[in-house]
């Protein structure tokens, strides 16, 4: 019960972690603060061209928006039936969470965002280690008919 308890606060803290992620990209984009790691893949100097800046942006925004709305669904996902221990709870988790690891990695990696791929493998193994531990909470048990 404990151990159960302890993984979902730890689903709540990641998706808190998320929303201000997310919120940090826009931000960033406001106050032209550089996004280096990102920057130097597209750009051999890694200086956004001036006609680049406002795509930048804009696609900043939008990524930003996604991230935080990705946090609050895990975050009230988590909350709510997950901590009921509901079946469809933990299978939708796990399902959304592999096809954003598996998209935008594959994404990453094709255009050699190599950095942002490293990042998304360790929080794919932050969110997923919590549904590897409560994965039992969710088996029915099997009733014979």
């Amino acid at each position: 019960m404990k151990r159960f308890n302890f993984w979902q606060k730890w689903l709540l803290v990641m998706g808190i972690l998320l929303v201000l992620m997310g919120l940090s990209f826009p931000f960033c984009s406001f106050l032209n603060i550089e996004v280096t790691y990102i920057n130097s893949v597209f750009w051999d100097d890694g200086i956004v061209p001036t006609e680049a800046k406002a795509f930048q942006a804009w696609i900043y925004g939008v990524y930003g928006a996604m991230a935080a709305a990705f946090g609050l669904f895990i975050y009230f996902i988590a909350s709510n039936s997950f901590k009921a221990r509901e079946k469809w709870a933990w299978n939708c988790l796990a399902i959304c969470i592999s096809v954003w690891f598996v998209i935008d990695t594959f994404f990453s990696v094709y255009f050699g965002a190599y950095t942002n791929a490293f990042n998304n493998v360790i929080l794919y193994v932050l969110l997923m280690v919590p549904l590897l531990f409560t994965k039992k909470e969710f088996v029915l048990p099997h009733v014979e008919a």
